[in-house]
């Protein structure tokens, strides 16, 4: 079988690059990798790698056309964590009960997701904050 050996997800901030991965971006990142191991492709060893460089930086790099790589460039951040499909499956079941089952979603009052929340700028339903 063929082996992926990992997957690389570029995500470009506006405003600053985060301390750790996201755990939005992982998990994107786990999708991928979920849907080529459902194909007959060995993941036993991949690893999820996240790269984040500033929009600013990107489109610099880009209009210049500039040779450097984005994991050798000192601009951007890269983590690297280990593909567990055991934990995509158990946050798709999740999911799996707010769109198809009517759960409500739980509060989290974490400025990290109140910053992407489409409620944030208005009344949140489901936050204490």
């Amino acid at each position: 079988a063929p082996i992926l050996d990992l997957i690389i997800e570029y995500k470009f901030p506006v405003k600053y690059l985060p301390e750790q991965s996201r755990p939005e971006d992982l998990f994107q990142a786990g999708l991928y990798a979920l849907a080529l191991l459902e194909t007959g492709v060995s993941c036993s060893k991949t690893r999820l790698v996240t790269i984040y460089c500033l929009q600013d930086r990107a489109k610099r790099c880009v209009q210049g056309k500039s040779n450097s790589v984005c994991w050798e460039c000192s601009d951007s951040r890269i983590y690297t964590k280990r593909f567990n499909p055991n934990k995509v499956i158990k946050a798709l079941k999740k999911l799996d009960e707010v769109w198809y089952k009517g759960r409500k979603p739980r509060p989290v009052a974490e400025p990290r997701i109140c910053r992407t929340c489409p409620y944030s700028k208005g009344k949140c339903n489901y936050s204490a904050v």
